[in-house]
């Protein structure tokens, strides 16, 4: 095996390498193509609207922060 067949096996299939399913490169793709479906959030016109969604992205935030927290404690 080359050095090149070892670096692209451990890459998701998104990548070009040979792993299927969930790895970190189709997480982040994924991530933000989701917050990219939302477009400009400060294009929003209504305040309670703008509020509203900043609110949600805040909690979104924190509870991403949690959930990289809890698997960083993970022995």
């Amino acid at each position: 095996m080359s050095k090149n067949e070892a670096v692209t096996d451990y890459r998701s299939v998104l990548t070009g390498g040979q792993i299927p399913g969930w790895t970190p490169e189709v997480a982040v793709v994924l991530w933000r193509r989701m917050l990219g479906v939302l477009g400009d959030v400060n294009d929003i016109d209504t305040p309670a609207v703008h509020e509203k969604v900043m609110g949600h992205l805040l909690e979104l935030q924190d509870t991403l922060i949690k959930v990289i927290e809890h698997v960083i404690n993970i022995p």
